[in-house]
Protein backbone atom coordinates (compact mmCIF):
# COMPACT_ATOMS: atom_id res chain seq x y z
CA UNK A 1 0.00 0.00 0.00
CA UNK A 2 2.80 2.47 0.66
CA UNK A 3 4.45 1.97 -2.83
CA UNK A 4 0.40 3.10 -4.27
CA UNK A 5 0.57 6.11 -1.67
CA UNK A 6 3.55 7.34 -3.23
CA UNK A 7 2.59 6.67 -6.21
CA UNK A 8 -0.55 9.40 -5.40
CA UNK A 9 1.28 11.88 -3.82
CA UNK A 10 4.23 12.00 -6.67
CA UNK A 11 1.65 12.32 -9.06
CA UNK A 12 -0.54 14.42 -7.24
CA UNK A 13 2.91 16.55 -6.75
CA UNK A 14 3.33 16.97 -10.47
CA UNK A 15 0.00 17.74 -11.09
CA UNK A 16 0.91 20.98 -8.88
CA UNK A 17 4.22 21.63 -11.04
CA UNK A 18 1.56 21.37 -14.24
CA UNK A 19 -1.16 23.86 -12.77
CA UNK A 20 1.99 26.37 -11.56
CA UNK A 21 3.40 25.82 -15.17
CA UNK A 22 0.59 26.67 -16.79
CA UNK A 23 -0.57 29.89 -14.66
CA UNK A 24 2.90 31.07 -15.23
CA UNK A 25 2.33 31.21 -18.97
CA UNK A 26 4.10 27.95 -19.66
CA UNK A 27 3.33 25.25 -21.76
CA UNK A 28 3.05 21.50 -20.68
CA UNK A 29 2.92 18.18 -21.77
CA UNK A 30 0.20 15.78 -20.74
CA UNK A 31 1.03 13.02 -22.46
CA UNK A 32 0.42 10.19 -20.32
CA UNK A 33 -1.04 11.93 -17.53
CA UNK A 34 -4.39 10.16 -17.63
CA UNK A 35 -2.85 6.52 -18.32
CA UNK A 36 -1.00 7.43 -15.46
CA UNK A 37 -4.14 8.19 -13.30
CA UNK A 38 -6.04 5.47 -14.76
CA UNK A 39 -3.29 2.80 -13.72
CA UNK A 40 -3.66 4.32 -9.84
CA UNK A 41 -7.52 4.15 -9.76
CA UNK A 42 -7.37 0.41 -11.52
CA UNK A 43 -4.47 -0.21 -8.36
CA UNK A 44 -6.65 1.14 -5.70
CA UNK A 45 -10.09 -0.93 -7.12
CA UNK A 46 -7.59 -4.09 -6.82
CA UNK A 47 -6.62 -3.56 -3.51
CA UNK A 48 -9.37 -4.89 -0.31
CA UNK A 49 -12.43 -2.69 0.47
CA UNK A 50 -10.46 -1.81 3.52
CA UNK A 51 -7.08 -1.07 1.90
CA UNK A 52 -8.97 1.09 -0.85
CA UNK A 53 -11.05 3.09 2.28
CA UNK A 54 -7.64 3.91 3.82
CA UNK A 55 -6.40 6.09 0.66
CA UNK A 56 -9.04 8.21 0.54
CA UNK A 57 -7.58 11.36 1.47
CA UNK A 58 -4.83 10.94 -1.20
CA UNK A 59 -7.02 10.14 -3.99
CA UNK A 60 -9.12 13.38 -2.81
CA UNK A 61 -6.32 15.24 -2.89
CA UNK A 62 -4.68 13.61 -6.36
CA UNK A 63 -9.16 14.94 -8.19
CA UNK A 64 -8.58 18.46 -6.54
CA UNK A 65 -5.06 18.34 -7.98
CA UNK A 66 -6.36 17.32 -11.63
CA UNK A 67 -9.87 19.72 -11.13
CA UNK A 68 -7.21 22.75 -10.44
CA UNK A 69 -5.98 21.40 -13.51
CA UNK A 70 -8.56 21.77 -15.66
CA UNK A 71 -9.54 25.25 -14.58
CA UNK A 72 -5.81 26.52 -15.35
CA UNK A 73 -5.73 25.09 -18.40
CA UNK A 74 -9.43 26.23 -19.23
CA UNK A 75 -8.17 30.05 -17.84
CA UNK A 76 -5.08 29.67 -19.90
CA UNK A 77 -7.24 29.02 -23.23
CA UNK A 78 -9.38 32.45 -22.45
CA UNK A 79 -12.24 29.97 -22.01
CA UNK A 80 -13.09 31.48 -18.72
CA UNK A 81 -12.95 35.09 -17.61
CA UNK A 82 -11.86 36.32 -14.40
CA UNK A 83 -15.17 36.12 -12.58
CA UNK A 84 -15.52 32.18 -13.41
CA UNK A 85 -17.99 32.97 -15.80
CA UNK A 86 -17.80 30.73 -19.27
CA UNK A 87 -16.54 33.50 -21.89
CA UNK A 88 -18.24 34.25 -25.05
CA UNK A 89 -16.85 32.08 -27.59
CA UNK A 90 -14.52 33.56 -30.69
CA UNK A 91 -15.26 34.64 -33.81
Amino acid sequence: MTDLLSDIATLTRRIALLTRTVESAGTVDLAGLDARVHDICEAILAKPEDEARAMREPVEDLLRSIDVLRLALIEAAGQVDVAGADAPPGP
